[in-house]
């Protein structure tokens, strides 16, 4: 009940705005909920109690974007989209899983082998490996080039600056703009 009311009292405090409530007015109200309603002002000026207007408290959320109109044959295209999209997850799903479950019969039947050619051999291979993993993992450091990515990214790159013969036809993939007759 005790929470109840403390979180009713910050809420009326922080979200109303109107009226902070003094220290002991927020005692006061939260030791005896009967005093809640209002308590007299105190302190050095206890005769000038005013309301504050903070005026609009500022929305939690930004305003929603507007809905754009899409025509008939665009829904179309996303629905088939967002179907095929769905279809091509489940093949990739189903062929985790499968590859998954070959894995796990394949090691099943290994441990099988092994367990007839000698129960300690089993035994040692069935061990928990209770090592720590590597910190890191050695991951692709390099990847195959793109064709045209490297002129295309040098004549972005011109654009941007600002250089005028950046769009020129014949500007080589230097940076060096074409020459000029």
């Amino acid at each position: 009940m005790l929470s109840s009311q403390r979180s009713a009292l910050a809420a009326t405090t922080l979200l109303l705005g109107r009226r902070a409530l003094s220290t002991s007015a927020a005692a006061s109200a939260y030791n005896n909920p009967a005093a809640s309603k209002k308590s007299a002002p105190q302190g050095k000026h206890a005769d000038r109690e005013e309301d504050i207007d903070d005026g609009p408290m500022p929305n939690a959320r930004p305003p929603p974007r507007p809905i754009t109109k899409v025509s008939v044959e665009e829904e179309n295209r996303r629905a088939l989209f967002v179907k095929e999209f769905s279809r091509h997850r489940l093949r990739e799903d189903l062929k985790w899983k499968t590859q998954m479950r070959q894995m796990q019969y394949q090691q099943n039947k290994a441990m099988q082998l092994l367990y007839k050619i000698h129960p300690m051999l089993y035994l040692a291979a069935a061990q928990n490996d209770l090592s720590t993993p590597p910190a890191s993992r050695p991951l692709p450091t390099l990847t195959p080039p793109v064709e045209g990515y490297s002129a295309a990214a040098a004549l972005a790159a011109r654009k941007a600056a600002g250089d005028d013969d950046a769009a020129a036809p014949g500007a080589d993939d230097a940076g060096a703009p074409a020459a000029s007759p």
